[in-house]
């Protein structure tokens, strides 16, 4: 996936996720959520619960909309788990 589709993605979801589809965000969880599980294991005590929050944190849009495609999404998440 490029960064232009990534960005469309995201600005697909973001507008989901505005109009109050909080489960909008899954798809991008679908694709994503196997590279951060190796991740939260080996930086966390409880990848699992962590790895939750992440997610519900993201399903209220505020971060996915910040996303403007300068990289992959995959990079642009990694980075937001890493600072949370």
């Amino acid at each position: 996936m490029d960064h232009e589709t990534d960005k469309a993605l995201a600005q697909q979801i973001c507008e989901e996720i505005q109009s109050g589809n909080r489960d909008a965000i899954s798809e991008i969880r679908k694709k994503h959520q196997r590279y951060f599980i190796p991740f939260a294991r080996q930086s966390l005590s409880d990848p699992e619960c962590f790895l939750e929050e992440f997610w519900d944190e993201l399903s209220d849009g505020k971060v996915l909309c910040r996303y403007k495609g300068d990289s992959s999404l995959k990079c642009f998440l990694i980075n937001i788990l890493k600072i949370g």
